[in-house]
């Protein structure tokens, strides 16, 4: 006997979600903080190669260091290259 569904019609959830499928397999997405800068929220950025990213974010970070006396000492790094 076959089944019959009458007046009925299938809810599907949606996920709004975007799924890592849509990247292709050659390709990499990395997401990190790369400079103390505070903005209002994260924007995709694309950057073919590693000096535009240098470039457009100019990485740096501070920290407190010792010196070989004991003294602290106040460093700014700033990344060029890698």
């Amino acid at each position: 006997m076959a089944k019959f569904i009458l007046g009925a019609t299938e809810r599907v959830k949606k996920d709004d979600s975007i799924p890592v499928e849509l990247l292709p397999s050659n390709k990499l997405l990395y997401v990190a903080k790369l400079n103390t800068d505070e903005e209002a929220g994260p924007e995709p950025v694309r950057c073919n190669n590693l000096k535009e990213v240098f470039e457009k974010f100019r990485p740096s970070f501070e920290c407190e260091m010792e010196s070989t006396e004991g003294e602290p000492i106040n460093a700014d790094f700033k990344i060029k290259a890698m």
